[in-house]
Parts: C-alpha cells; structure tokens; sequence
C-alpha cells in the first residue's frame, strides 16, 4: 500500500480517540461497497447482515448464498460476503466472499 498523507484534522480525531465511523455509517458503507462489487441480488441474498465490533474496526458479514440449486462451477459455491472498516478514517482493510468447497459428486 501506498504512503498515506492525512490532514492534520485527522490526527486531531486519532488523538482524542473519536472514532468516525459508527456502526450504522459501518453498514451502510458496507452495503454500498458490496452492491458495487457483487451486485445488488447478491446483496439481497446475504441479507441481513450482522455487524461485529472488532476495537478497532467494524466487521461486516452476509449470509451465505449458498444454494444446492446454483448454476455455479460444480464444487464451488458462493458464500458469504465479508468487509473490515476501520474505526477511526472509515478505510477498508478487507473485502472479501468466502466459498464454500463442495465435495465432488461422482457421476
């Protein structure tokens, strides 16, 4: 990752530990980043989200889509979406969606 420049009013909030980011601004930006990436049904399908408060950081995480009805690779299978936002500046440290390893059916 690159160098991070931040203004001096960042600092401020670092200082007297105000944190930015609430659990509801945490959700509503996770669900705003996980619409762009993975689609708004997907979004739908991981509904509702539960929120986790991590100290430092919120943690964001779906339901799994996971189907047997999914026209998907055979032994793969979507699961749930997961994002980490932090606390003080509202970055996001992590973005991803779990899979789900499916035994191979023979045939």
């Amino acid at each position: 990752m690159s160098d991070k420049q931040f203004h001096p009013s960042m600092r401020f909030h670092g200082f007297v530990g105000r944190k930015l980011v609430s659990r509801n601004i945490a959700l509503a930006v996770a669900e705003m980043i996980f619409a762009e990436v993975y689609g708004e049904a997907e979004v739908r399908t991981q509904q509702p989200f539960s929120v986790t408060d991590m100290s430092d950081r919120w943690v964001v995480e779906g339901r799994s889509s996971y189907s047997k009805d999914s026209e998907v690779d055979d032994n793969l299978r979507d699961g749930r979406l997961v994002i980490e936002i932090l606390k003080e500046n509202c970055e996001v440290v992590k973005l991803i969606q779990m899979a789900h390893l499916l035994p191979h059916s023979p045939g």
